[in-house]
């Protein structure tokens, strides 16, 4: 009888895998949204990037400070060495998200079972933020991929011990950072917390040994470029991103609030002051409550937002329809009757029915995610540092841009919290298997 559940029960995982292989290719031809509106894939930021790849191909020197070669290099390599194409780049992320979603279904199984991977792996392919972003030209989907691989090699390490799994965590970390800026941060934080783990679990043998072998393999990916720097413009850095955007755009918001002007104009007043940190400063003593205002609005964006601009751009939509929907921002306000009044315009409209329910379906998957994701909370085996490094990787991604927050930056933590969303709704089922059973017992 055994042998049978043991059949039936491979059986139906077997199928699980199967039709979510075929989801995942159906999935793909969203290209054709591309190949119908090419210049849908460009946004401000795209243009730069499809500029930096062109230079490459052509063998001119990088000179660009703000952006790490990382992601021109994918552009260039994805469109053949050849001319840039928005089509081709396209396809690539569409494949990463496809494969970030197979590799879900294993880490998932890894770190619980094989139920708890196929849920990760379908949630992840059911993600309507990261589907619709990886049809934009832009960092998010490509440093998504080199995150989840980091996670993959950390539980390779975990596994098997094997120091070129530590090399390998340390050589995705540093190439996730050469695709984004905020990938700088997460290789001290991974290290540290590989550290606290190994002290933990009482191996300070290797722990020395395994943490070095972590930032030798980012320090092999990182050092170059930054050696690069030193040699063009004088500066030995990664990037100077993080200072620029840091007083732009996080103190420049506290600044707008506290004048009343545009964030633009604080920025620029924000340029002119020969003490910015000085300024910071002030701004911080004299209206904390404003700080901490502007943060928690753009971590909330980072948390539940969904960028209509940019998908309407995707799509197609005249220039006109490419606005915010305000609707996010009317319900951060405490304006509920607004947001319901905007909701009917915009149904009334009907010319933004379609993203209208995407944006729907975008926020009801993330609140989905974080609902499920308190079912953790609930006892159960589990791989519980792998899984603390998840929570804290995701808080980190979601809550560090601050007041700079928005939807794209939500999308490198999408994996993590389908794992975690995946895992807590294995957990919950679990305690009310438990309970059922007691009570019939």
């Amino acid at each position: 009888m055994r042998f049978f559940r043991w059949i039936s029960h491979n059986l139906r995982h077997h199928r699980a895998r199967s039709a979510l292989f075929l989801f995942l290719l159906l999935r793909l031809s969203l290209i054709a949204i591309t190949i119908r509106f090419p210049e849908g894939a460009a946004l401000i930021d795209s243009r730069a990037y499809m500029t930096f790849a062109s230079t490459i191909i052509q063998g001119a020197t990088y000179t660009d400070l703000n952006s790490p070669p990382g992601y021109p290099l994918f552009i260039a390599f994805a469109s053949g060495w050849s001319d840039p194409s928005f089509v081709r780049t396209v396809f690539s992320q569409l494949v990463l998200t496809s494969l970030i979603a197979w590799m879900l279904l294993v880490i998932g199984s890894k770190l619980s079972n094989e139920r708890v991977g196929l849920i990760a792996g379908w949630l992840y392919a059911l993600s309507p933020n990261a589907s619709l972003w990886a049809l934009t030209i832009m960092t998010e989907t490509l440093f998504t991929f080199f995150i989840v691989l980091a996670l993959w090699a950390w539980l390779a390490a975990t596994d098997t011990g094997r120091l070129r799994s530590y090399f390998a965590i340390g050589i995705f970390l540093g190439l996730g950072a050469m695709v984004r800026n905020i990938g700088l941060m997460l290789i001290p934080v991974w290290v540290i917390f590989h550290m606290i783990q190994k002290v933990f679990t009482k191996e300070l043998g290797t722990a020395m040994i395994t943490g070095l072998a972590i930032l030798i393999g980012s320090a092999i990916v990182i050092l170059p470029w930054a050696i690069h720097n030193q040699v063009v413009h004088g500066e030995f850095m990664v990037t100077e991103e993080h200072s620029r955007t840091f007083f732009t755009f996080n103190v420049a918001s506290v600044l707008a609030v506290v004048e009343g002007i545009s964030r633009d104009q604080a920025a620029v007043e924000m340029g002119r002051t020969e003490d910015p940190f000085g300024l910071t400063l002030e701004l911080l003593v004299k209206h904390p409550l404003a700080f901490i205002e502007v943060q928690a609005k753009g971590i909330l964006r980072s948390m539940f937002g969904v960028s209509t601009g940019a998908w309407a751009r995707v799509f197609g939509y005249p220039l006109e329809l490419q606005g915010s929907f305000q609707l996010l921002g009317k319900i951060q306000s405490g304006d509920l009757p607004g947001a319901i009044k905007r909701l009917g315009e915009l149904l009334a409209d009907g010319r933004s029915i379609v993203l209208l329910v995407l944006t729907i379906l975008g926020i009801g998957h993330s609140v989905l995610l974080y609902i499920l994701s308190l079912g953790l909370f609930f006892r159960g085996e589990l791989k519980a540092w792998a899984l603390a490094l998840i929570v804290v990787t995701a808080m980190l991604l979601i809550i560090s841009p601050g007041s700079v927050g928005q939807a794209r930056f939500r999308i490198p933590a999408e994996p993590l919290l389908v794992v975690t969303a995946a895992i807590g709704w294995n957990q919950f089922r679990r305690s009310r298997s438990v309970r059922q059973y007691k009570c019939y017992t």
